[in-house]
């Protein structure tokens, strides 16, 4: 077109010829939704009706992806009456602060029930107690993906029927993806049911994917059911795991920069065992219990003064060989306990945890472990872990007093850390092992006290286990004391157990400052031996030592009662028994003690022999041309060594 043309108004129409053309079709086309995410603002505390929390999650959940804010200003607590608050749709609910806004079920149901393999749902900021359910007392979760932010769940309990389970205190995740984040877990109970129901979780139960970081964990609890019997297939009757968490099976558990402080497992009492040769009235985890083949990560984060307790008053099944296998009011795993086929890796701290035996309890045809408490920071039984760096101070596993019958009864063993069972692995590197406890329980009248075993750490039938660099130090094995007319127990390894055909390997690191000591007689008994101020090696363990000083350790005698004598202390540094093997590797052993307990009024002094090494007839033991074995002290003979090496 001329620019004349275009002036004069005039318009020039032209016209293109196709060959072939066919006649236009307008056609709709289909597009995907494209409807925006919603902000929904709640704007009163009811429990339902226009406004209410519950009506916009009902509005969310009919659109994913919306936003639940709440009215500025608004705060206090929403008390559920009709239900929990289904969640079956992807949302956020962004509460005001935990502080500030408060959703109750009122010691009747469920806060949160979310469900969904493609459901993902954020909440942050509020708080959920007085939840109450069977599996999951403030939310459940059902395959989706849930995001914690700032959020506080106290107070709320998953509670077992009659013989059934309680899992859950907090959460109960089944199969979704669980993250939280600045989080709080106050006061939450798991509680299995009366007539022997199991309590796992007193916080959370994971049975999917959990990651935790710089939350904590207080005062929660799981607690076995008690009273009741077992049959044949009974597992674990009346007993209790993970006080905070329990990650079971298919579970993958991450844990950062978190705090765990007082948790408590503890097991059911009054129970029977019937015919099951499983565990009664057990606690397994007084922080975390990692169970069943759950995978636990925990790094950056401190165990203190949380406890496993065995429950009180249970009994053996029936007087058969099958029963015979049960573990009795066990406590164990203090702080943490991986159990069963389970795999953990831990860089933590661990301080004050407490693995104890219940009192009371009674075996059948020498039941294995009655009342003991084993691995008092940490326990790993049939199961691996692999500790790098942390510190392990001032944990104490301690038997249960009043025991009748046990081939353990009244045991406290490994007082930091016990690896036990065929299949167990332990690797422990660059950490410090000090100022625990492995506490005998005291005999009741006519009855022998609980030895003692590894006030640092056991490690027994069977397990496989290395100690890498490790500072293992002023640690204490101390022998129960006798009831009256019976025998105080033995106190074995003031630092490091060996037992019951377990393979140990200790390289670089020190062993020095800790304490065997036998327990003191009861009237007209015997006081118990000291035996391993630093290590003891016991029925077919397999220890070898490689560039290790072991020093200034003590093995000591027990006290004896009136008329009576002090218990033997033997091997100073090393105790070594019949059958066991011992090999050391350019190893220094120095000022090291073997010294008697102090005679009862009219008795005699103990006998202490072996100030450095002890070795029994019937051992294995070699060491190599760069091995120092000096300055050693015994109160009654052999200052350095007793017996011979075989090389």
């Amino acid at each position: 077109m001329r620019l004349t043309d275009l002036l004069r108004g005039k318009r020039i129409i032209r016209t293109a010829t196709f060959k072939n053309s066919r006649a236009f079709l307008p056609r709709v086309l289909e597009l995907e939704d494209r409807t925006l995410p919603s902000t929904i603002t709640v704007v009163n505390l009811n429990d339902h009706g226009t406004g209410s929390l519950r009506q916009a999650i009902l509005t969310a959940d009919q659109q994913p992806g919306d936003i639940i804010q709440f009215q500025t200003g608004l705060s206090g607590t929403i008390t559920l009456s009709t239900g929990p608050l289904a969640i079956t749709d992807s949302m956020s609910i962004q509460g005001p602060g935990s502080a500030k806004l408060t959703i109750s079920g009122n010691d009747v149901s469920q806060v949160f029930a979310i469900l969904g393999l493609s459901t993902t749902a954020s909440l942050s900021g509020l708080s959920v107690v007085h939840g109450r359910g069977v599996d999951g007392g403030g939310i459940s979760i059902a395959g989706s993906k849930v995001n914690l932010t700032q959020v506080t769940l106290a107070n709320n309990e998953a509670l077992g029927t009659a013989g059934l389970s309680g899992d859950g205190g907090g959460i109960y995740n089944l199969g979704g993806n669980l993250t939280i984040g600045s989080s709080a877990f106050n006061s939450n109970l798991a509680q299995g049911g009366s007539g022997g129901g199991l309590g796992q979780g007193g916080a959370i139960f994971n049975l999917g994917g959990l990651s935790v970081t710089g939350s904590s964990f207080q005062s929660n609890q799981a607690i076995g059911g008690s009273n009741g019997v077992g049959g044949p297939l009974s597992v674990l009757l009346g007993s209790a795991a993970g006080g905070a968490i329990a990650n079971a099976a298919t579970g993958k558990a991450t844990i950062t920069n978190s705090t765990f402080t007082s948790n408590d497992a503890l097991g059911g009492s009054g129970n029977s065992g019937g015919l099951s040769p499983s565990g009664v009235g057990m606690a397994l985890g007084g922080g975390i219990v990692n169970e069943l083949g759950g995978n636990l990560s925990v790094t950056g984060s401190t165990f203190t003064t949380n406890q496993a307790q065995g429950g009180a008053n249970n009994q053996a099944g029936s007087a058969t060989a099958l029963s015979s296998l049960g573990l009795i009011g066990v406590g164990a795993g203090g702080g943490i306990a991986n159990v069963l086929g389970s795999t953990a890796t831990i860089s933590a701290t661990f301080s004050g945890n407490q693995a104890l035996g219940g009192n009371g309890n009674t075996g059948s045809l020498g039941s294995f472990f009655v009342g003991s408490g084993i691995g008092g920071g940490l326990g790993n039984f049939f199961a691996g872990v692999t500790i790098t760096s942390g510190s392990y101070q001032n944990n104490q596993a301690k038997g249960g007093s009043g025991i009748a019958t046990g081939t353990f009864g009244s045991q406290g063993a490994g007082g930091a850390i016990t690896s036990f069972g065929a299949g167990a692995t332990a690797k422990i590197s660059g950490a410090t092992l000090s100022s625990n406890h492995a506490l005998g329980g005291p005999g009741g009248t006519g009855q022998n006290a609980g030895d003692a075993a590894g006030g640092g750490m056991v490690n027994s039938f069977g397990s496989v286990a290395r100690i890498l660099n490790t500072i293992i130090t002023e640690n204490q094995s101390i022998g129960g004391q006798g009831g009256s007319g019976a025998d105080g127990g033995i106190g074995g390894a003031g630092g490091v157990n060996n037992s019951y055909a377990a393979v140990l390997t200790i390289q670089g690191g020190s062993i020095t400052h800790n304490l065997a000591e036998g327990g003191a007689a009861g009237a007209d008994g015997q006081a118990g031996s000291g035996q391993g101020g630093g290590i003891e090696v016991e029925t077919l363990g397999v220890l070898t030592v490689i560039g290790t000083s072991i020093s200034s350790n003590q093995a000591l005698g027990g006290a004896g009662a009136v008329g009576g004598n002090g218990g033997p202390g033997s091997g100073g540094g090393l105790f070594i028994n019949v059958t066991a093997t011992l090999i050391l590797t350019d190893v220094t052993v120095t000022a090291n003690q073997a010294t008697g307990g102090p005679a009862g009024a009219g008795g005699a002094l103990g006998v202490g022999t072996g100030g450095g090494v002890y070795l029994a007839f019937g051992s294995i033991p070699t060491k190599d041309f760069f091995t120092k074995i000096s300055g050693n002290s015994a109160s009654t003979s052999a200052n350095d060594v007793f017996g011979i090496f075989l090389l």
